[in-house]
């Protein structure tokens, strides 16, 4: 899931700049990948026209998981959304912008590079990441007393 941090602190017009650094972040990190491990990347066929380039993006959108952390118009589906209306106008890029977005879909990366048990599960904490994700999982679903004595219990440590 593609989620940035700063993406919260951007407002208006600068958020418009900030869709388009993130494609083409999400295109770059894509030419970078498949240069680097000597892999060709499936292209799209070079004819592509916008609607298929569209219908492209309603496909990746279709199948996103949706990020329950951001606000809406902040999370990739938005970003998807505008793209789907005004897809861009040089098909080479918006080849890219595809095949970099699928490639993220389909864990990819995470297939080729699996992160080791160490990195997981820190000696320190073991349990912090299965944490974090639990409390990622709670949170749409906390009443108001919940959120209070998570607030409360945050200040006092309890043992």
């Amino acid at each position: 899931m593609i989620s940035a941090p700063f993406l919260l602190h951007v407002k208006g017009e600068q958020r418009s700049q900030v869709n388009q650094k993130l494609i083409h972040l999400i295109a770059t990190m894509s030419r970078q990948v498949s240069s680097q491990l000597a892999v060709s990347i499936d292209v799209l066929p070079a004819n592509i026209h916008r609607q298929a380039l569209a219908s492209h993006y309603t496909r990746i959108l279709r199948r996103w998981p949706v990020d329950r952390l951001r606000p809406e118009e902040r999370t990739f589906q938005h970003l998807l959304q505008n793209r789907i209306k005004n897809p861009p106008v040089d098909a080479a890029s918006g080849e890219q912008e595809a095949n970099a977005a699928y490639l993220l879909l389909e864990n990819d990366l995470r297939n080729r590079f699996p992160l080791s048990k160490k990195i997981m599960r820190p000696a320190s904490n073991p349990e912090h990441y299965e944490r974090v994700a639990r409390e990622v999982d709670e949170i749409p679903t906390r009443g108001m007393l919940d959120r209070v004595w998570k607030r409360l219990s945050g200040m006092v440590r309890m043992q």
